[in-house]
């Protein structure tokens, strides 16, 4: 217990590394038509990749005839109104979309980030207790009082 009242700043860093741990997403491709993935619920965003290689990101999509429509950056957010500012809007023809692409959570990678957080916190307290000499304790002599 000695060492959480000497080192109080340990407690910030282990709720920053739960918060951390969350934080890892990766784009996978879906594996069914590109039309299939854009009607069977709303999505924040995607990313479509064209015939000719390119690739595009949609906020706010939604399937409408043949064509995929969003806008560019998500300032509005996902609403039910038409995007505010025309210059925003994008529209992509179904035909030109090769796959679509959602962003999902990445196990591998929030693991990796958080032990990679724990090594380098364990890292720099190494080094500061190498510099200062922090985890030295002497013990008290038993019928000494501490002030002798």
């Amino acid at each position: 217990m000695r060492f959480w009242r000497r080192h109080p700043g340990i407690r910030a860093v282990l709720a920053l590394l739960l918060v951390l741990q969350a934080g890892c997403s990766t784009w996978r491709v879906q594996p069914v038509a590109p039309a299939e993935v854009l009607a069977e619920q709303p999505h924040k965003r995607v990313r479509l990749t064209l015939v000719d290689g390119g690739r595009v990101e949609i906020h706010c999509p939604r399937l409408v005839s043949d064509s995929v429509i969003g806008v560019r950056s998500d300032t509005t957010g996902c609403r039910a109104v038409a995007p505010a500012a025309a210059r925003e809007s994008v529209a992509v023809a179904l035909s030109q979309v090769d796959s679509v692409a959602l962003r999902k959570p990445s196990a591998g990678r929030s693991i990796g980030l958080f032990f990679g957080v724990i090594l380098g916190v364990l890292v720099v307290f190494a080094a500061v207790c190498a510099a200062t000499d922090c985890l030295t304790y002497s013990t008290p002599v038993l019928g000494t009082s501490p002030g002798n």
